[in-house]
C-alpha cells in the first residue's frame, strides 16, 4: 500500500482561473468573447477575436455617462429658464392684481364714505319731509283744503215748526254756532257736507243759506271734528255756546247734539283768490284772476 504521506499536496498547486475569478467578471468576459466570436464568424475571418481592453470599456462607459449628464444638464437649464419665465410672469401678474385690489379698496372706501354721507342726507331729508307733511296736514286740516277724519260732534239744526219766517234759521245763527265750535276746540267743521275754510262765507240768499257759494236747505247738519270727551262739554260751558243755545231755544229751533266716533269731512274746493293790481293812474284795484 502506497504511502500517502509522501504524495504532493494539492494545496501546493495553483488553482485554475475559472475558480479564482469573480463570478461577475467571468460573466462579463464570457459575454464579450461570445460577441466577438459571433462578429468574426460573420466576417468569415477565422482569426479569434480579442476581447476589448478595460480602458475601452471605461471610455465607452464614461462617454455614455457624459452624454447622460449633458442631456440632464440641458434639460435642467431649459426647465430652469422656463421656470424663471413662469415665475416672472406670475410675479408680474401678482403685482398687477395687488394694484387692482388696492385700487378697488380705495374705490370701496370712497363709496362707503359716499353712502354714509347720503345716509346722513337721507335722514335729514326724511326728518324734514315728516315735518313738512305734519305741517301740511295741520295746515290742510285747519284751512279746510284737506279731507279730515276723526271723532267729533254732530249738531242738527232745523227751523221752528211754527213756520214763522222770523223763527227760521238764518246765516248769522249758523255763523254763531260754528264760531262757538271753533272756540270749543274744533279742528274741522262742515255744514251739510260743505267744508268751512278761512275764506268760507255763510250768507243768506233769499230764503236759502249759502255756504261756499252753494245753497243749503234745512235741516242743517253741522259736523265738527275734535275731542269727543271735551268738545261738547266745552261748547256748552262757553259763553258763545250758551248764547247760541239760549237764542235757539228762544226762537224755537229744533236742534240735537251728539258725539260721533267716525266723522269724515271732505276737502273744500279751492277757490280762485283775489289779488291786487296797480291801476292806470297809480291807485290799487282788486281783480279776480281769470
Amino acid at each position: 500500500m502506497p504511502d500517502r504521506s509522501s504524495a504532493p499536496r494539492s494545496a501546493d498547486r495553483p488553482l485554475p482561473a475559472h475558480v479564482t475569478m469573480p463570478l461577475l467578471e467571468r460573466v462579463r468576459i464570457s459575454a464579450v468573447d461570445d460577441e466577438y466570436a459571433e462578429h468574426a464568424r460573420a466576417r468569415g475571418d477565422g482569426s479569434e477575436p480579442r476581447p476589448p481592453s478595460r480602458r475601452a470599456v471605461t471610455v465607452v462607459a464614461l462617454l455614455l455617462l457624459g452624454l447622460l449628464v449633458a442631456t440632464a444638464f440641458v434639460q435642467n437649464v431649459r426647465f430652469a429658464e422656463q421656470e424663471e419665465t413662469n415665475r416672472s410672469a406670475l410675479v408680474e401678474r401678482i403685482e398687477h392684481e395687488r394694484s387692482s385690489v388696492s385700487r378697488l379698496q380705495r374705490q370701496v372706501g370712497e363709496l362707503q364714505a359716499d353712502v354714509a354721507r347720503l345716509d346722513r342726507e337721507d335722514d335729514t331729508l326724511s326728518r324734514r319731509l315728516r315735518e313738512w307733511r305734519s305741517r301740511e296736514e295741520r295746515l290742510g286740516l285747519g284751512s279746510g283744503f284737506a279731507a279730515a277724519r276723526g271723532p267729533g260732534v254732530r249738531v242738527t239744526v232745523d227751523d221752528s215748526p211754527s213756520g214763522d219766517p222770523l223763527e227760521a234759521v238764518r246765516d248769522e245763527d249758523l255763523a254763531m254756532l260754528t264760531d262757538a265750535l271753533w272756540g270749543a276746540g274744533a279742528e274741522a267743521i262742515a255744514i251739510n257736507g260743505k267744508r268751512l275754510t278761512v275764506l268760507s262765507p255763510i250768507r243768506n240768499s233769499g230764503n236759502a243759506i249759502n255756504v261756499n257759494s252753494r245753497p243749503l236747505s234745512p235741516p242743517y247738519v253741522v259736523e265738527a271734528i275734535g275731542d269727543p270727551d271735551t268738545l261738547q262739554s266745552d261748547l256748552l260751558a262757553s259763553e258763545r255756546g250758551n248764547a247760541w243755545i239760549g237764542m235757539a231755544d228762544q226762537l224755537g229751533f229744533r236742534w240735537r247734539m251728539q258725539n260721533v266716533q267716525g266723522l269724515t269731512l271732505p276737502a273744500a274746493r279751492v277757490r280762485t283768490p283775489l289779488y291786487a293790481v296797480e291801476g292806470l293812474r297809480g291807485r290799487v284795484e282788486k281783480e279776480v284772476t281769470p
